[in-house]
């Protein structure tokens, strides 16, 4: 399994993105944070550097995945700031490097990592 991920409310209108790796679950890692989820799914990447947020967490709710996730995501992993939307799949861009964007990465989620993977439903955890 390829990379969770989970956005929190940060407070003032700032949202807050942890990346971790998928054999955690939402919850778990949402306790540790002590912030308050507003989204979370899969993070999903093609060799080519596509980026997919999908799915969702049961362990949270069945809170879904939003379209704008990829985007913070995106930023958070790239330091991007201006990022081009692909109506598709997500964001198009080249994810060798890791940067520092407006959340948190945990160290288990190195880009190497990401893969496209099977079952881009809801997670299952």
């Amino acid at each position: 399994m390829g990379a969770k991920y989970v956005v929190f409310d940060g407070g003032s209108g700032a949202e807050r993105v942890v990346v971790f790796d998928g054999n955690l679950h939402h919850k778990d890692v949402a306790d540790k944070m002590g912030w308050k989820a507003v989204s979370a799914g899969t993070l999903f990447m093609s060799p080519s550097g596509r980026m997919a947020c999908l799915g969702g967490s049961l362990t949270l709710g069945m809170l879904d995945s939003r379209p704008e996730d990829v985007v913070l995501v995106r930023r958070t992993l790239m330091g991007s700031s201006g990022a081009q939307e692909d109506e598709n799949e997500g964001v198009e861009g080249d994810c060798a490097g890791v940067g520092a964007g407006g959340g948190v990465r945990l160290p288990e989620a190195e880009a190497g990592a990401f893969a496209v993977g099977a079952g881009a439903g809801a997670s299952s955890d």
